[in-house]
């Protein structure tokens, strides 16, 4: 999807009023970065439990080569335990942390881990979720439902890991 960030903030906004968040969770954001008009960062982290884990949605858009539009470069959408916390009260994340899910494009191919921080999964390990079609409210619904009725999340998002 290419997009500018005008329709990306527009999009966005709507699509997250449509989320109800449960009454143990605190969000922190979104935060939508303007870099420039082409060009931003999206930052959304919801704790749950009083902080004891938590679920953050990072994004980076850059500016498509040769269009006046925008796509998704860079993404981590990450829900686990809560490592510490940093000055400002946010997840102070390291790689190593404990995962319950995380998709990610961090120094490789997109890519997901499951239930620990190694191994990575490649697409080709992946069946029944395209990663690079995963959106915030995709992931962030799927935790919700999770976290509502205990279906486990690879149940949830419809994958398998071979």
């Amino acid at each position: 999807m290419a997009v500018d960030c005008i329709v990306y903030q527009r999009e966005f906004a709507k699509r997250r009023a449509g989320i109800e968040l449960p009454i143990d969770s605190a969000e922190e954001g979104p935060t939508i970065a303007n870099v420039g008009f082409y060009f931003w960062t999206l930052t959304w982290v919801i704790f749950f439990e009083g902080k004891k884990h938590y679920l953050r949605v990072w994004e980076r858009w850059d500016k498509q080569k040769g269009l006046q539009l925008s796509k998704r470069t860079s993404l981590s959408y990450h829900y686990g335990p809560t490592p510490r916390l940093d000055k400002k009260g946010m997840p102070d994340y390291l790689a190593t942390d404990p995962v319950e899910i995380r998709v990610d494009n961090s120094c490789q191919a997109i890519h997901l881990h499951y239930k620990a921080p190694e191994p990575h999964y490649p697409q080709d390990r992946v069946t029944g979720l395209e990663l690079e079609s995963l959106d915030p409210f995709i992931f962030t619904e799927a935790v919700l439902k999770h976290r509502a009725d205990g279906t486990s999340l690879d149940r949830v998002l419809g994958f398998k890991l071979k």
